[in-house]
């Protein structure tokens, strides 16, 4: 079965990178891949063929959190999804796995197991990384309380309140580098990969009441 490739994924660099290992190994052709580095491309493309195979990078991506994800496999039941990332949580792997349209394969994988992801995506079927694979396999860990510093509290709760990064520097007369810093920084703690995660699961940590916030 041939299928359109949309890769969706805003990091130039890393959309070129996947473009030419897809164009050296011949995976298809140039009218049936696609860039999409929004949701609203995104939403567009597969509304207009949803047979498609979507590489997502969640990281580089501007969709808000894992359900979002949810929400456009169920609109578009026939896609299949390749999750593409450098870095992938404990939860948004068990929360996608349970739907056999999604694939999960790390960036710092070997070669042959991204292009196996892809090949296998193309054909309808789906490929876990071996790294994935353990997590998945594993025994479900209980969530631990983690220990974040005043500031990273602070920053999460600005997160919550949805405010950009822009607006939190601004807030803590801080640089965007920082704030990002601090994020990337929670959500390491925290092990997750959005900032709904993160939210998440401090509320569930007591970390931060969700009573204060609109989600």
């Amino acid at each position: 079965m041939t299928r359109r490739i949309i890769i969706a994924d805003n990091h130039e660099l890393s959309r070129y990178a996947i473009e030419q290992l897809i164009a050296n190994n011949n995976l298809t052709v140039k009218k049936e891949l696609s860039i999409a580095i929004n949701a609203t491309e995104l939403r567009k493309t597969l509304s207009e063929d949803d047979n498609a195979s979507v590489i997502i990078d969640m990281a580089n991506f501007d969709l808000l959190h894992t359900e979002d994800l949810v929400i456009l496999q169920g609109e578009h039941p026939k896609t299949m999804w390749i999750v593409m990332s450098s870095e992938l949580s404990e939860i948004t792997a068990r929360r996608l796995s349970a739907w056999t349209n999604f694939s999960f394969v790390l960036k710092d994988c070997r070669i042959d197991e991204i292009l196996s992801a892809i090949k296998l995506s193309i054909a309808g079927d789906r490929f876990i990384c071996h790294q994935i694979m353990d997590i998945l396999l594993s025994p479900q860990k209980k969530e631990e309380t983690v220990q974040l510093t005043t500031t990273e509290i602070e920053v999460l709760r600005l997160t919550a309140q949805g405010r950009s990064v822009k607006e939190i520097a601004n807030i803590r007369n801080s640089s965007t580098h920082t704030i990002i810093a601090h994020k990337r920084n929670i959500f390491r703690k925290i092990g997750v990969n959005t900032s709904y995660e993160a939210t998440m699961a401090a509320a569930r940590m007591g970390l931060i009441d969700l009573m204060e916030y609109y989600i």
